[in-house]
């Protein structure tokens, strides 16, 4: 493989990374703020946001296994069972937020 072409897979390979590690989660996390603190009810354009980045997260992950070579934390090679262990977890987490923030922001609100 000549070497230009690994150079380009390498730094793609780094934007997905960052996404999926770093600025996707920034994201959920700044929607998550906004939901809390200006309610707009249960399904508005923010929510829409929050769930579209999860599952960008999710395939940018997955791109990153399976045409980046990407890696575990400990450096092995990442495996669709490592892909499918973080959807897991991040769809779970993600979720219980959602609901938590919802919550949240209607009896912070109502009670105001």
């Amino acid at each position: 493989m000549p070497t230009e072409e690994r150079e380009q897979e390498g730094s793609s390979g780094c934007l997905f990374r960052l996404f999926w590690m770093i600025l996707g989660n920034l994201v959920l996390f700044f929607v998550a703020v906004q939901l809390l603190f200006h309610p707009r009810g249960w399904f508005s354009s923010l929510d829409v946001v929050y769930w579209l980045t999860t599952v960008l997260i999710l395939v940018a992950r997955y791109a990153d296994i399976r045409f980046f070579q990407g890696t575990t934390a400990e450096g092995k090679p990442a495996t669709l069972r490592d892909w499918q262990r973080h959807a897991f977890i991040l769809v779970l987490v993600t979720g219980v937020v959602w609901l938590a923030v919802h919550l949240l922001g209607v009896f912070w609100f109502s009670t105001s």
